[in-house]
């Protein structure tokens, strides 16, 4: 994407991408629960200063 404000600040842009992680509940060293948790990061764009060619 171009862009042509002054205050530009140009990107190389990312993917997004998945995290996930584990909370596991033990109780006398040995685990009885375990909660999955997942969110998302949405990609990030690229943005370059200047005109369009």
């Amino acid at each position: 994407m171009y862009l042509q404000e002054s205050d530009c600040n140009p990107t190389a842009g990312a993917p997004g991408f998945t995290q996930e992680a584990y909370r596991i509940f033990s109780r006398d060293g040995r685990e009885v629960r375990r909660e999955r948790f997942s969110w998302r990061y949405d990609p990030e764009p690229h943005f370059i200063c200047g005109a369009k060619p």
